[in-house]
């Protein structure tokens, strides 16, 4: 893993007090603290904002582990959150191996999994989707 994502997971767990962070190593960009660090202040309430806008309950914000890596969309920088529920990683999956080193996917799960484009120019969410059945928008920005 690179030393930078190792470096930006120290320094968000001390600033937003969120230890659940994980830089996921390759994307076309690497996010420096300040960007990690606004994403997930802002993210919680971006999550609430489209469960009530779907009319769905989430569960307890504590339960997530947060995945990112700086990605392009249209030529943009954005930061994509991968995040999902701990409590529902199937028995046998090794937890650490997949939450380091590539994403954890997941077609079903509502709440429990979702997906995130934060764009740091705007310090906005551009999209916020849920894993089925729970509706919500494409999982890609633009589909």
């Amino acid at each position: 893993m690179p030393m930078f994502c190792l470096l930006a997971n120290a320094v968000v767990a001390v600033a937003v007090s969120l230890t659940a962070w994980v830089c996921i190593p390759g994307g076309t960009w690497h996010p420096d603290e300040q960007v990690v660090r606004a994403a997930a202040s802002r993210l919680k309430q971006a999550v609430e904002k489209r469960a009530m806008h779907v009319r769905a309950s989430l569960p307890d914000w504590s339960e997530y582990t947060f995945q990112y890596q700086g990605q392009m969309f249209h030529g943009k920088k954005v930061l994509y959150v991968n995040a999902y529920c701990r409590s529902l990683v199937p028995s046998g999956v090794k937890l650490k191996q997949h939450t380091t080193e590539q994403f954890v996917t997941v077609n079903d799960g509502g709440t429990c999994y979702f997906q995130a484009y934060y764009d740091p120019a705007a310090k906005k969410y551009l999209l916020v989707g849920f894993g089925g059945p729970v509706p919500g928008p494409a999982s890609q920005p633009g589909t």
